[in-house]
């Protein structure tokens, strides 16, 4: 074995076609970070020509001269190959000390115990609880599983594959109400729209806003700018919900009218024959004839487009490998009626379905296990899906140069502490 650098074709081919191949160590990652000019390298192992193990290096340069190097999501390679994870640690430690860093941070994409949909072990289910062990006896310090929302070790995924139509699938939704709420964004008229440089704007104040609100990293504009340059939007795609208010005003005018005319023929049948049955469909009558109405007033002041265009949520998804995953996205809480999150997630889903994708990843959750925690209305929208919960090892830090990883650890503790 030997331990090298690897071309863009080595890597992208052994880690596209490993089970634990994943967004942030796919090449066009790798391919971003380098369009935002980020110190991002590729190396691994090989056997002959045979590529045994591949990961990205990124490097950052922090206080106090620390230099940090990660491995996000990766390395990808046979964890229980005792042999070959030997190897590549004793090798990536003499690589980074040449390299300058301080400490070595890995986050394998490997689930650490089977979790169901409230987040319960399941019992006799999958569990690599070893791998822990493996890697703490060869150096490695596990940093435990408390929630992280920039190296997401907490998520919600729903397996796909197994759906013979759209209409299964919807079925097989955890709760009726997001059952429903795919329905009335589809009643609504709310459509779907990929993101380009003349719709960036709308795009990112929704996400900006949402981050703000929900307390997450939405990134900066530039972020989702060279995102959109860098990658083919086979990959990384930029979606929005939207809703048209005039056809949607125009759709609540001809119900009115509808219900107006209904609720005259029901008018005439109770005076003509008074009965409870009667009296209870023109109480529904009448209450639809409010409602329509309240509606129809409130539709004038929403702050639509001058074509009558209002955006309604906005999601980054990335399509890689065996899933498709919802990476950053928001909503304007303000018109929740329309369910423009809700329409923006069963399209991508659909298209996961349709496209050979095994699963859906909703990504980021964290407020699973505390009513209380403002992430713990994101973990029922996620919850009403269906799947299961997912929490990966976690993120393992592997010093370099000891003394200094340790120095910078502690001014961090006392800088999150204060």
């Amino acid at each position: 074995m030997k331990f090298c650098k690897l071309t863009d074709d080595e890597y992208d081919k052994f880690v596209l076609n490993h089970p634990q191949n994943n967004l942030n160590q796919s090449i066009q990652m790798v391919y971003f970070q380098r369009a935002r000019d980020m110190d991002v390298e590729l190396v691994g192992v090989k056997k002959g020509r045979k590529v045994l193990a591949a990961t990205s290096l990124l490097y950052s340069e922090r206080r106090f001269g620390y230099k940090l190097c990660e491995s996000i999501k990766g390395p990808i390679m046979d964890y229980r190959d005792l042999e070959l994870v030997s190897f590549f640690t004793l090798n990536i430690k003499k690589y980074l000390k040449k390299q300058g860093a301080s400490e070595y941070i890995i986050s394998p994409y490997i689930i650490h115990k089977k979790r169901d949909i409230h987040g319960a072990v399941v019992d006799g289910g999958e569990d690599n609880s070893d791998i822990i062990t493996i890697l703490s006896r060869l150096g490695y310090r596990h940093g435990g599983f408390k929630v992280n929302l920039t190296n997401v070790n907490w998520m919600v995924t729903k397996d796909v594959s197994g759906y013979k139509s759209d209409d299964e699938m919807l079925d097989s939704f955890y709760n009726r109400t997001r059952r429903a709420a795919v329905k009335n964004a589809e009643n609504c008229g709310v459509y779907i729209e990929e993101v380009d440089g003349k719709n960036l704007d709308v795009f990112y104040d929704i996400i900006k806003n949402a981050s703000e609100t929900k307390h997450f990293h939405g990134r900066n504009r530039e972020f989702y700018t060279k995102l959109i340059n860098s990658i083919d939007s086979k990959y990384a795609k930029l979606l929005m919900s939207s809703i048209n208010i005039n056809k949607y005003k125009d759709k609540l005018s001809q119900l009115l009218d509808d219900e107006i005319e209904k609720n005259e023929r029901l008018t005439h049948q109770h005076e003509a024959n008074p009965s409870k049955n009667n009296a209870r469909k023109l109480e529904i009558s009448n209450g639809l004839i409010k409602k329509y109405t309240k509606t129809i007033g409130e539709v004038d002041r929403y702050p639509a487009d001058k074509n009558g265009v209002l955006p309604l949520a906005a999601v980054y998804f990335f399509c890689y490998g065996s899933e498709v995953v919802a990476a950053i996205g928001g909503a304007k809480d303000e018109f929740r009626q329309f369910d423009g999150a809700t329409a923006l997630y069963w399209h991508m889903m659909k298209f996961a379905r349709a496209n050979g994708y095994k699963k859906f990843n909703f990504y980021g959750t964290f407020g699973i296990f505390d009513e209380k925690s403002p992430g713990y209305s994101i973990y029922l929208f996620k919850k009403g899906w269906g799947g299961e919960v997912v929490n990966t090892l976690g993120e393992f830090s592997l010093p370099i140069k000891p003394i200094q990883a340790k120095l910078y650890g502690l001014l961090r503790r006392i800088k999150n502490n204060t």
